[in-house]
This record gives C-alpha cells, sequence and structure tokens, in this order.
C-alpha cells in the first residue's frame, strides 16, 4: 500500500518507538519501458531498468491488485546496450524515476520512504511473505496505527503513471 506523506519524520519516529530499523538507504533511477494499463483481469505490468550504485538489474514487475505483485529480476552489467536492444524490439523509454529510499524492517514488515523527484513524498508499506488474510490485515494495521487512511492513499498504478499523470497536466 502506497500513500502521499509529507509528514514523514512523524512517521519515522512512531515506527522507531514499536522496533522498526533502518535497514536500507540508497537511491534508485528507474527507466520505465513499459506501463500498461489495468488489463479486464486487474493486473497491469512495468517493465525496467533499475540503477543503484552504478549496479543495474532489469525487471518485470507485474501488479495484481492493490496489496499484491510479482517481480522477475536479472542483474544486468551494460544499461547502454540494453536500452538500445529495447530499442530494437519497440520499447521507447516512457519514463524516468529519480528517488531516495529509506527502509524500515521489523520481521516481515517493510516501511519504505520515498522522495521522488517532481512527485514528492510517499510511504509504502508491505508485507514480505505469503500473501493472506492475517498478513494484509498487519499491514492495514499499521497503516492505520500511522494515521495514513483513503485521502492520503495513492490510487493510481505507480510512480510511472502518477509521473505520466502530472507530465500530461503541466
Amino acid at each position: 500500500m502506497k500513500f502521499k506523506c509529507n509528514h514523514s519524520n512523524d512517521i519515522i519516529e512512531k515506527i522507531r518507538r514499536v522496533d522498526f530499523k533502518l535497514n536500507k538507504e540508497k537511491h534508485q533511477i528507474d527507466t520505465y519501458f513499459l506501463v500498461s494499463k489495468r488489463s479486464k483481469d486487474g493486473t497491469w505490468d512495468y517493465l525496467r531498468i533499475r540503477e543503484e550504485n552504478k549496479k543495474y538489474s532489469f525487471d518485470y514487475h507485474r501488479v495484481l491488485n492493490e496489496m499484491e505483485a510479482e517481480e522477475r529480476e536479472i542483474k544486468v552489467n551494460d544499461k547502454d546496450k540494453l536500452i538500445e536492444i529495447m530499442g530494437f524490439l519497440g520499447y521507447k523509454i516512457k519514463c524516468v524515476i529519480d528517488k531516495k529510499r529509506k527502509e524500515y524492517k521489523k520481521e516481515n514488515i517493510s516501511i519504505v520512504f520515498d522522495e521522488v523527484k517532481s512527485l514528492g513524498k510517499f510511504i509504502e508499506i508491505e508485507f514480505i511473505g505469503e500473501s493472506n488474510e492475517r498478513n494484509k490485515r498487519k499491514v492495514l494495521n499499521l497503516a492505520e496505527f500511522l494515521e495514513l487512511n483513503k485521502k492520503h492513499r495513492i490510487e493510481c498504478d505507480g510512480y510511472p503513471d502518477l509521473f505520466l499523470k502530472n507530465e500530461k497536466n503541466s
């Protein structure tokens, strides 16, 4: 679950009090080639190259619903060659998302704070593991504890969609 979040420092203090620990800080640049709209079955897909610390990965990302996703990722050594191959296959760069990320973890729950260039600040709560009602409830309860409600919730399909919508409205 992803939320717009302009008061991240308050939330960080709150999660530290319940034993969430800073796990990682990173800078990611995601180059998207495919940003599909929801299909009839409610899923949507992404193809992207991620750059992090001069290391690259290519992944296919299928979002099943607002609380479940599948990813397949491979490491790549040559980002420029992969971009060239994607062009030969007919894929053009749709957008580039540049973000600074802080991830906090406790057991199987990850809370990620993103600062995305030209989009703002966001928080994402994710349960890492089996998708079942008990685990979904943990995520929903945590969002409620952090006072993140529906008015803060991002209902679109992710940063690429927000970016492309902002670009259209500019």
